[in-house]
């Protein structure tokens, strides 16, 4: 899987669809509102799927608007996330498959900054449940929660492919992709540890990676 620097390491699970986030020295960056305080739902839609998805990560910013934008508190932000069948000619969708709500994803400071202040943040969520779209392609909407204005809100990072359609409900159709990947499948049983960090140039860590024996044999 590509990653951005930052990006925590996965134990298990196969990539069923990756939009990797636009680079801050790349000239169309944008980032689309999508919170609930502030009235906007962004929804981006989904192709390809051959297993339910067991995990979400997403890129964006955390800001504060109040007569002008400043960094807010990622650690703050409280998501719902939902899927839905609907084709992606659809727009906005309404077929909900499953919601998660209350979402306190894990959060990395990605240490790369837009316009020069503002943080780029990976989140990412592992689903209680899995969600299986039938079809294989739908839609997911990523939303914080916050009271409205002068609280913390998500803004979703563009993504450098897809299709060139998203949804944001309070405004409308927008002509750019949502950075995000979805994992699914069981995957290799291991686990890796420590699983977060980063290592310095020039340096190096060590790593332990544990096998299942018992169940070792499913893995392709």
């Amino acid at each position: 899987v590509p990653s951005t620097p930052g990006t925590p390491l996965r134990t298990g699970g196969d990539t069923l669809f990756a939009q990797m986030p636009k680079p801050a020295d790349d000239p169309n960056w944008s980032f689309a509102t999508s919170d609930a305080g502030a009235g906007y739902k962004v929804e981006e839609d989904i192709w390809g799927l051959s297993q339910p998805i067991t995990g979400v990560q997403w890129w964006g910013l955390c800001l504060i608007y109040n007569a002008g934008w400043s960094n807010g508190t990622p650690e703050n932000l409280v998501f719902n996330v939902t899927f839905y069948s609907d084709p992606i000619s659809t727009m906005p969708p309404t077929n909900v498959v499953s919601t998660y709500t209350n979402v306190a994803p894990t959060i990395v400071h990605t240490g790369i900054f837009f316009a020069g202040i503002y943080e780029e943040i990976l989140f990412s969520f592992d689903l209680p449940t899995d969600c299986n779209l039938p079809s294989g392609y739908g839609w997911v909407a990523i939303q914080s929660q916050s009271a409205g204005q002068g609280y913390d809100w998500f803004l979703w990072a563009s993504a450098l492919t897809g299709d060139g359609y998203s949804y944001q409900e309070g405004s409308g159709e927008y002509m750019y992709d949502d950075a995000l990947i979805l994992v699914g499948g069981s995957g290799c049983p291991f686990t890796v540890a420590p699983n977060t960090g980063t290592v310095a140039g020039g340096s190096s860590t060590e790593l332990v990676l544990t096998f299942d024996g018992s169940v070792f044999t499913q893995c392709a």
